[in-house]
């Protein structure tokens, strides 16, 4: 997710609590972002091996006032089943293209949602 399309409050949130938001991606929006993908469509495929099971959320990296977030699957044709074309013949109804990228445009404000809500938590505990 590209954070220089989003709001200017989320930004302030990540710059003063850049270690929070990390967490937060890991810990709320990583997994939810998996999921969409698997359940939301299109959905990643299912009966194509163990695409599914390479599903990884990790750990976000901090550097030069950025964070660094990886979730996917890692599996070795994921890229290729990502990309792929709407006229395949996909494995189970509703599965397709873009199961991970579509979900990033489609829920982007809900993800950052998760990771706000996280740090406001968060925070409120601290004091």
């Amino acid at each position: 997710m590209d954070l220089k399309d989003f709001d200017k409050g989320f930004k302030k949130i990540m710059k003063k609590y850049p270690e929070l938001c990390a967490d937060g991606m890991f810990t709320k929006a990583g997994p939810r972002i998996i999921s969409d993908s698997i359940k939301e469509e299109p959905k990643a495929p299912h009966l194509w091996g163990e695409l599914k099971k390479s599903q990884r959320v990790l750990k976000p990296i901090i550097k030069k006032g950025e964070i660094y977030f990886f979730v996917g699957f890692n599996i070795i044709y994921a890229v290729a089943m990502h990309e792929g074309l709407e006229s395949w013949n996909w494995s189970e109804p509703g599965s397709g293209p873009k199961y991970l990228e579509t979900k990033l445009q489609r829920f982007a404000r809900e993800y950052l949602k998760l990771v706000a809500d996280y740090v406001d938590k968060m925070v409120r505990s601290m004091k």
